[in-house]
Protein backbone atom coordinates (compact mmCIF):
# COMPACT_ATOMS: atom_id res chain seq x y z
CA UNK A 1 0.00 0.00 0.00
CA UNK A 2 1.16 3.48 -0.66
CA UNK A 3 -0.46 4.44 2.60
CA UNK A 4 2.20 5.72 5.70
CA UNK A 5 0.06 5.62 8.22
CA UNK A 6 -3.89 4.87 9.10
CA UNK A 7 -5.99 4.75 11.62
CA UNK A 8 -8.55 1.70 12.32
CA UNK A 9 -11.12 0.52 15.31
CA UNK A 10 -13.73 -1.93 15.52
CA UNK A 11 -17.32 -0.79 15.58
CA UNK A 12 -18.08 -0.75 19.00
CA UNK A 13 -18.95 2.59 21.39
CA UNK A 14 -16.22 3.62 23.03
CA UNK A 15 -13.19 2.14 21.69
CA UNK A 16 -10.25 3.51 20.47
CA UNK A 17 -8.67 3.47 17.39
CA UNK A 18 -5.38 1.69 16.66
CA UNK A 19 -2.59 3.05 14.42
CA UNK A 20 -0.51 1.53 12.07
CA UNK A 21 3.07 2.58 10.70
CA UNK A 22 3.99 1.39 7.01
CA UNK A 23 7.05 -0.29 7.29
CA UNK A 24 8.09 0.77 4.02
CA UNK A 25 9.90 3.99 4.79
CA UNK A 26 10.28 4.36 0.92
CA UNK A 27 6.60 5.63 1.06
CA UNK A 28 7.30 8.36 3.19
CA UNK A 29 10.86 9.18 1.48
CA UNK A 30 10.68 8.35 -1.96
CA UNK A 31 8.52 10.11 -4.73
CA UNK A 32 6.32 7.70 -6.22
CA UNK A 33 6.70 4.90 -3.98
CA UNK A 34 3.33 2.46 -4.09
CA UNK A 35 4.19 -0.58 -2.46
CA UNK A 36 4.95 -3.23 -1.64
CA UNK A 37 6.36 -5.32 1.18
CA UNK A 38 9.17 -5.58 3.96
CA UNK A 39 9.69 -8.61 4.98
CA UNK A 40 12.69 -10.35 6.92
CA UNK A 41 13.79 -14.02 7.85
CA UNK A 42 17.17 -14.65 9.65
CA UNK A 43 17.88 -17.13 6.32
CA UNK A 44 16.64 -14.31 4.16
CA UNK A 45 17.91 -11.27 5.87
CA UNK A 46 16.30 -7.57 5.65
CA UNK A 47 14.27 -7.82 2.03
CA UNK A 48 12.02 -5.41 0.39
CA UNK A 49 9.73 -5.39 -2.90
CA UNK A 50 8.96 -1.88 -3.68
CA UNK A 51 7.33 -0.32 -6.63
CA UNK A 52 7.39 3.46 -7.69
CA UNK A 53 5.26 4.99 -10.57
CA UNK A 54 6.48 8.57 -11.98
CA UNK A 55 5.41 9.94 -15.15
CA UNK A 56 3.34 6.75 -16.05
CA UNK A 57 6.26 4.19 -15.74
CA UNK A 58 5.72 1.68 -13.08
CA UNK A 59 9.01 -0.08 -11.78
CA UNK A 60 10.04 -2.81 -9.29
CA UNK A 61 13.04 -3.32 -7.47
CA UNK A 62 13.44 -6.32 -4.91
CA UNK A 63 16.41 -6.54 -2.41
CA UNK A 64 17.21 -9.81 -0.41
CA UNK A 65 19.65 -10.52 2.14
CA UNK A 66 20.40 -6.99 3.27
CA UNK A 67 22.28 -6.73 6.76
CA UNK A 68 20.07 -4.35 8.29
CA UNK A 69 17.03 -2.51 7.25
CA UNK A 70 18.10 0.40 6.51
CA UNK A 71 20.44 -0.87 4.09
CA UNK A 72 17.64 -2.46 2.28
CA UNK A 73 15.71 0.90 1.70
CA UNK A 74 19.10 2.10 0.36
CA UNK A 75 19.65 -0.58 -2.09
CA UNK A 76 15.89 -0.44 -2.97
CA UNK A 77 16.63 3.70 -3.84
CA UNK A 78 19.30 3.05 -5.98
CA UNK A 79 18.22 0.14 -8.06
CA UNK A 80 15.11 2.35 -8.79
CA UNK A 81 16.84 5.83 -9.16
CA UNK A 82 19.09 3.76 -11.86
CA UNK A 83 15.47 2.18 -13.60
CA UNK A 84 14.22 5.89 -13.97
CA UNK A 85 17.33 7.57 -14.91
CA UNK A 86 17.91 4.90 -17.87
CA UNK A 87 15.11 3.38 -18.91
CA UNK A 88 11.12 4.91 -20.41
CA UNK A 89 8.44 3.15 -21.48
CA UNK A 90 7.45 4.37 -24.82
CA UNK A 91 4.45 3.82 -27.25
CA UNK A 92 5.65 2.35 -30.31
CA UNK A 93 2.38 1.16 -32.21
CA UNK A 94 -1.61 2.15 -31.46
CA UNK A 95 -4.48 0.13 -31.45
CA UNK A 96 -6.19 0.03 -34.03
CA UNK A 97 -3.25 1.13 -36.60
CA UNK A 98 -3.47 -1.28 -40.07
CA UNK A 99 -0.19 -3.47 -40.21
CA UNK A 100 -0.95 -5.10 -43.05
CA UNK A 101 -3.75 -7.24 -45.58
CA UNK A 102 -4.17 -10.52 -44.96
CA UNK A 103 -5.05 -13.49 -47.04
CA UNK A 104 -8.91 -15.09 -45.71
CA UNK A 105 -9.64 -17.96 -47.85
CA UNK A 106 -13.19 -19.29 -48.81
CA UNK A 107 -14.21 -16.07 -47.24
CA UNK A 108 -17.11 -13.10 -48.92
CA UNK A 109 -14.10 -10.81 -48.69
CA UNK A 110 -10.73 -12.53 -49.90
CA UNK A 111 -9.00 -10.35 -47.66
CA UNK A 112 -8.95 -8.74 -44.11
CA UNK A 113 -6.94 -6.01 -42.29
CA UNK A 114 -4.92 -6.83 -39.29
CA UNK A 115 -4.47 -4.10 -36.87
CA UNK A 116 -3.03 -4.14 -33.71
CA UNK A 117 -5.13 -5.21 -30.72
CA UNK A 118 -3.98 -2.61 -28.23
CA UNK A 119 -1.60 0.06 -27.39
CA UNK A 120 1.90 -1.50 -27.93
CA UNK A 121 4.02 0.14 -24.96
CA UNK A 122 7.75 -1.04 -24.33
CA UNK A 123 10.22 -0.31 -21.94
CA UNK A 124 13.35 0.58 -23.54
CA UNK A 125 16.48 2.36 -22.83
CA UNK A 126 16.30 5.81 -23.42
CA UNK A 127 17.26 6.63 -26.97
CA UNK A 128 16.64 3.08 -28.36
CA UNK A 129 13.29 3.76 -29.74
CA UNK A 130 14.50 4.66 -32.93
CA UNK A 131 16.78 1.32 -33.40
CA UNK A 132 13.46 -0.65 -33.13
CA UNK A 133 12.63 -3.55 -35.81
CA UNK A 134 9.47 -5.04 -36.45
CA UNK A 135 9.14 -8.92 -38.10
CA UNK A 136 5.44 -9.48 -38.74
CA UNK A 137 4.54 -12.81 -38.56
CA UNK A 138 1.07 -14.04 -40.04
CA UNK A 139 -0.71 -17.18 -39.35
CA UNK A 140 -0.89 -19.82 -42.06
CA UNK A 141 -4.11 -21.11 -43.44
CA UNK A 142 -6.50 -18.23 -42.15
CA UNK A 143 -10.04 -19.21 -43.65
CA UNK A 144 -13.51 -18.00 -42.94
CA UNK A 145 -15.08 -17.45 -41.38
CA UNK A 146 -12.98 -14.90 -39.23
CA UNK A 147 -14.14 -13.23 -36.36
CA UNK A 148 -14.05 -9.39 -35.22
CA UNK A 149 -10.51 -9.29 -33.08
CA UNK A 150 -9.91 -13.13 -34.07
CA UNK A 151 -5.78 -13.55 -33.67
CA UNK A 152 -3.78 -12.94 -37.15
CA UNK A 153 -0.30 -12.85 -36.47
CA UNK A 154 2.02 -10.86 -33.85
CA UNK A 155 4.66 -8.57 -34.46
CA UNK A 156 8.02 -9.09 -32.82
CA UNK A 157 10.34 -5.80 -31.60
CA UNK A 158 13.60 -6.31 -31.79
CA UNK A 159 16.63 -3.99 -31.43
CA UNK A 160 20.08 -4.71 -32.33
CA UNK A 161 18.59 -8.34 -33.11
CA UNK A 162 17.41 -8.93 -29.35
CA UNK A 163 14.33 -9.10 -28.54
CA UNK A 164 12.18 -6.36 -26.74
CA UNK A 165 8.45 -6.81 -27.10
CA UNK A 166 5.51 -8.66 -28.95
CA UNK A 167 2.21 -7.55 -29.70
CA UNK A 168 -0.51 -9.59 -31.34
CA UNK A 169 -2.51 -8.38 -34.44
CA UNK A 170 -6.63 -9.33 -35.26
CA UNK A 171 -9.04 -9.02 -37.73
CA UNK A 172 -10.19 -5.60 -38.02
CA UNK A 173 -13.90 -6.87 -39.44
CA UNK A 174 -15.54 -10.10 -40.03
CA UNK A 175 -15.29 -12.34 -43.20
CA UNK A 176 -17.92 -14.65 -43.44
CA UNK A 177 -17.69 -18.06 -45.03
CA UNK A 178 -18.62 -17.78 -48.84
CA UNK A 179 -20.46 -20.03 -50.62
CA UNK A 180 -20.00 -22.63 -53.61
CA UNK A 181 -22.40 -19.95 -55.49
CA UNK A 182 -20.88 -16.72 -53.79
CA UNK A 183 -17.81 -17.61 -54.99
CA UNK A 184 -18.17 -17.83 -58.55
CA UNK A 185 -20.23 -14.99 -58.70
CA UNK A 186 -17.02 -13.41 -57.39
CA UNK A 187 -14.83 -15.00 -60.25
CA UNK A 188 -17.23 -14.21 -62.89
CA UNK A 189 -17.08 -10.54 -61.67
CA UNK A 190 -13.43 -10.63 -61.80
CA UNK A 191 -13.31 -12.21 -65.07
CA UNK A 192 -15.52 -9.87 -66.32
CA UNK A 193 -13.60 -6.73 -64.91
CA UNK A 194 -10.23 -8.23 -66.27
CA UNK A 195 -11.90 -8.55 -69.77
CA UNK A 196 -12.96 -4.76 -69.84
CA UNK A 197 -9.99 -3.47 -68.77
CA UNK A 198 -8.03 -5.31 -71.29
CA UNK A 199 -10.12 -4.20 -73.84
Amino acid sequence: TSTWHAKFRENVPGKNYVSLDNTNKLVRHYSGTVGLKTGYTSAAGHCLAAAAVRNGQQLISVVLGEPDSNTRFAESRKLLDYGFANFETVLVDNMGDVVQLVEVKKGLQPVTKAVFKEDVRLLLRKGEKGKIEREIKIMADIRAPVMSGQKTGEVIYTISGKEVGRADIVASGEVQRATFLRIMLRLMQEWFCLGRAAN
